[in-house]
């Protein structure tokens, strides 16, 4: 499931989760210009 917020003015997050491998990939959208960073998934630990 994909899903895109806006977290701060001209800010946007692209978010990408695989359930099946409890997986989230975060993607950064600045002034409509795409950025080359991501983030690391990180999971909880039960």
């Amino acid at each position: 499931m994909a899903r895109i917020d806006e977290i701060a003015p001209d800010l946007y997050r692209a978010s990408i989760y695989l359930p099946q491998f409890d997986l989230q990939f975060n993607h950064f959208l600045v002034d409509n210009e795409p950025t080359a960073r991501e983030t690391p998934a990180i999971t909880a630990l039960a």
